[in-house]
């Protein structure tokens, strides 16, 4: 299944992006946006493999988060 962003979906996930540590930002670029695997992702950062899982999993929480903030509100 895909999905298409519209134009308000695409407004929210730049707010939610821009409240994460720049390090989270800077992960989940590599990760949707140039499409780079954790090894490659550990080695362009400079930090180990399971590092960048957890500050994948993290990042995601923290947007799963604001979003379900946002929907109650």
């Amino acid at each position: 299944d895909s999905y298409e962003m519209d134009t308000e979906d695409y407004r929210h996930l730049h707010k939610f992006l821009d409240r994460l540590p720049e390090h989270y930002r800077e992960l989940l670029r590599l990760r949707y946006w140039s499409a780079l695997s954790f090894r490659e992702i550990a080695e362009y950062l400079d930090i180990k493999e399971s590092t960048a899982k957890v500050w994948h999993h993290r990042a995601i929480k923290k947007l799963q988060a604001e979003a379900k903030y946002l929907a109650s509100n």
